[in-house]
């Protein structure tokens, strides 16, 4: 059984947590800068990620409006999953993220 990976994107930061391998809990791994590029950010990515074993799925925080419309960040997730998708070779599944902060608050 595999985990999941969660990663909250951001264009200079982003967050990463791994679930254990029952997918019960997540637990950060760490806070990485973004690289100059998309594919140097997924292979900063890679590396902090090689330690764990088998990962089934990558789920990405999708930064939809309040309306539940794609704005400009939504559109630059998009396109760093589907290049993590394509680099890794794990399924990448967007969750919405609209008012998780408050949530957490």
């Amino acid at each position: 059984m595999g985990r999941l990976l969660g990663i909250d994107f951001g264009q200079t930061r982003i967050g990463l947590a791994i679930t254990d391998e029952q997918k019960r809990i997540a637990l950060p791994i760490g806070i990485i800068r973004a690289g100059k590029n998309l594919k140097e950010t997924i292979e900063l990515i890679r590396q902090q990620l090689s330690r764990y074993k088998q990962i089934d799925t990558i789920v990405l925080g999708l930064p939809l409006q309040l309306n539940g419309k794609e704005g400009e960040m939504a559109g630059f997730v998009r396109a760093f999953g589907q290049a993590l998708q394509d680099t890794l070779s794990i399924p990448v599944i967007y969750w919405d993220e609209r008012l998780t902060s408050a949530q957490v608050e």
